[in-house]
Order: C-alpha cells, then structure tokens, then sequence
C-alpha cells in the first residue's frame, strides 16, 4: 500500500484509489497535522510505502531530517521531483486552471510505470522519483 503524505492532495490520493490503487492519505489514516515523527514508527517494517514531496525528510540532519528515522524502522519511501508541487510537469502552465491538474496528469501518465518499478526493486528502501518517472534508489 501507498501512504501519501500530507504535501500531497488527499483529493488526489481518492483520485488514485478510485483507478485501483492501493493508497491511503496521512491524513485520512492517522489524523490531520499528525507530524512525521509521530506516525512514521508507526509504519515500521510493513508493507507500507511512503510517498512524499517532502525532501528534508531523507536528510539525517536538522529538526525535519527523518532520515535516521526512515532507516532504523525499515520503512520505505519514495520522494516525487521536487517540481511535483512547484509547477506543472512537462505541461504548459496555461494548459489547465491549477496546479492540481497538472498533478493529476502526471500522475496517470506515470504511476502505472512507478508501480512496476517499485515491485521488481528488491528490498526497497528510499528512492527518488524523477520527473519522468523513473524510480532510483537514493
């Protein structure tokens, strides 16, 4: 199962579940504003699978470097392109009304690609995903 974090739109993960994946939104699971130290021991050695914008996070530094954290407990994440949030990916910004269309083109255009990727990776840890979506392990 895919556990989106709270940077990314609940609205899209319910967009994502209704195509058949297996997704649930930090919010909806464990409560809104539930912060990553609190819910990550949480998803320790499971089946669970991270997905996030948030950067810091990887980091083993600093107040929101969770790294250590994501190491110790086993728990596997996948960080979208930095740009997932920033600006539409590969689509001219006056093509659609928001950001969020965006978002949701391309997720349909590569989460299937992402996907398979993840479940031919071997003891998947962290990886990054690029704006292509190609999944590399960090």
């Amino acid at each position: 199962m895919y556990l989106f974090d709270e940077n990314i739109s609940r609205h899209l993960v319910e967009f994502m579940k209704h195509l058949g994946v297996e997704a649930s939104h930090v919010e909806s699971a464990y409560g809104l504003g539930i912060l990553d130290v609190e819910f990550l021991p949480l998803i320790k050695d499971s089946d669970t699978i991270l997905v996030t914008v948030d950067y810091n996070m990887k980091s083993f530094s600093g107040k929101d470097g969770h790294g250590a954290i994501l190491r110790e407990n086993n728990i596997k994440a996948l960080f979208l392109p930095k740009s997932f949030l920033r600006r539409p990916i590969g689509i001219p910004e006056s093509a659609y009304p928001s950001i969020g269309w965006a978002q949701c083109l391309w997720i349909l255009r590569y989460w299937h690609e992402i996907d398979t990727q993840v479940s031919q990776m071997k003891n998947l840890s962290l990886a990054q995903i690029n704006d292509r979506g190609k999944v590399e392990r960090i």
